[in-house]
């Protein structure tokens, strides 16, 4: 399901290219050989959204379990660029989380929609955060830190709320989120195992699923600092019953588009959904 009501029409993009120049110091030392720099400089004000190339997913034909994991994860690793933390956070609140142009961004977690916004700083002013699925202390360091495949806008006290706990099902709640969009609200609490977890909003649940299982498949070979599978374990089976639950839609395709177009990589599980059952267990050590 959306985040918000699905788009009308689409931004009106300037199309340009992407160009590689020499690495800002702030992307951190996690650059593989893999990865190009980008010189955020080049970017346009508004980037064109680009799809599914020809021939993208050609290396997973045929393939299941770990061989269609590991072809997955080559795939999304080529040739890839990467931005400075700043310009990432600057780009996804400016162009990602704004899809229709309007300067207004809405939380992942609550909904709650804040105008005026067209960068980080002015996010700031609006109480507004960048959000990474996969904690920086577990492993979003260096390149995986600006991966915008995994950040999104939330409000900073929910964010805080979240911390670095993995997601699941709430059975006791010690902390419940605001809801101005009317829907049930994410929380803290335990969960049947008695377990401190969060639980975002039935609106959400889908697509931080599949933030997820990109960041996990991009990132599990090569290990940035700090990299530890222990949310993983613990979310896998929830995540994947809210990939089920909430299948991508057209807002979700849309992020996918655009950042493909500042990256030069895709979330698989957007494109394939069914890719998550072709892959019955990512490992989990």
């Amino acid at each position: 399901m959306t985040r918000r009501p699905l788009l009308t029409a689409r931004r009106l993009f300037v199309a340009a290219s992407l160009t590689v120049s020499m690495l800002s110091a702030a992307c951190g030392p996690e650059l593989s050989a893999l990865d190009e720099a980008m010189d955020e400089d080049s970017l346009p004000a508004h980037l064109s959204p680009q799809s599914v190339p020809t021939g993208y997913y050609n290396a997973t034909t045929g393939k299941s379990g770990n061989d269609l994991l590991v072809a997955l994860s080559d795939v999304i690793s080529t040739g890839t660029r990467s931005l400075s933390y700043n310009g990432a956070r600057d780009k996804m609140f400016a162009d990602v989380e704004d899809p229709d142009n309007n300067n207004e961004v809405d939380c992942i977690y609550t909904g709650r929609i804040a105008k005026g916004i067209s960068s980080t700083s002015t996010a700031n002013s609006a109480k507004l955060n960048t959000e990474h699925t996969w904690p920086q202390s577990l492993g979003a360091r260096g390149v995986a830190q600006s991966d915008i495949h995994h950040l999104w806008a939330s409000d900073v006290d929910t964010n805080g709320r979240r911390g670095n706990f993995p997601f699941g099902v709430v059975k006791t709640a010690t902390w419940t989120a605001g809801a101005p969009d009317g829907t049930p609200p994410s929380k803290v609490g335990k969960d049947d195992m008695g377990r401190t977890v969060f639980e975002p909003h039935d609106r959400t649940k889908g697509d931080i699923a599949r933030a997820i299982f990109y960041f996990y498949t991009r990132y599990y070979r090569t290990r940035p600092a700090d990299f530890t599978l222990n949310n993983f374990n613990v979310e896998e089976a929830t995540l994947r019953q809210w990939h089920e639950a909430d299948p991508p839609d057209a807002d979700e395709r849309s992020k996918n588009d655009l950042v493909y177009a500042i990256q030069g990589n895709r979330n698989p599980y957007i494109d394939h959904p069914e890719f998550i059952k072709q892959i019955p267990d990512f490992p989990d050590r």
